[in-house]
């Protein structure tokens, strides 16, 4: 049993690294890798539904950064022009937010239910706890890599 765990975070952090590998962004190849393992991990995933979920949940996360890419163009302009933007700007940059926010509430439903067909109620729950207990330790390390 031990061998199988082993052999599907192999494969697994194999198929991560192949599907988001980018040159020179081994930080964030290796960061991605460390998530894959340890949520894996954490919601003690078979291997049959390591292959239903991890492919659903890359093509949300492909998604969720489409959109978050977006946004962090909009935050750069909204901050380099802040002192030049007339109220209706402002308000429309506002209204582009607030629309990229419920985009991204709306990626995240579609996904809940396609994670519901294929794990248990209880492997869901441990899939949330796992992610925010995995950004919460990566934020830490960050801030720790910064002192």
């Amino acid at each position: 049993m031990k061998i199988q765990k082993i052999l599907l975070l192999i494969s697994l952090v194999t198929i991560i690294i192949a599907t988001h590998a980018q040159p020179n962004n081994n930080r964030l190849e290796k960061i991605n890798s460390q998530k894959v393992a340890f949520i894996t991990q954490e919601m003690n995933l078979s291997v049959a539904e390591a292959q239903q979920f991890w492919p659903l949940y890359n093509e949300m996360t492909k998604e969720l950064a489409s959109i978050q890419k977006q946004q962090q163009q909009l935050t750069r302009i909204a901050l380099s022009k802040a002192k030049q933007l007339g109220d209706e700007e402002v308000l429309e940059m506002i209204n582009k937010h607030l629309t990229f926010n419920e985009q991204e509430a709306s990626i995240k439903t579609k996904y809940y239910k396609e994670f519901a067909k294929v794990l248990t109620a209880q492997k869901l729950l441990a899939f949330y706890i796992a992610e925010k207990k995995f950004k919460t330790q990566l934020l830490k390390r960050l801030k720790q890599d910064k002192e």
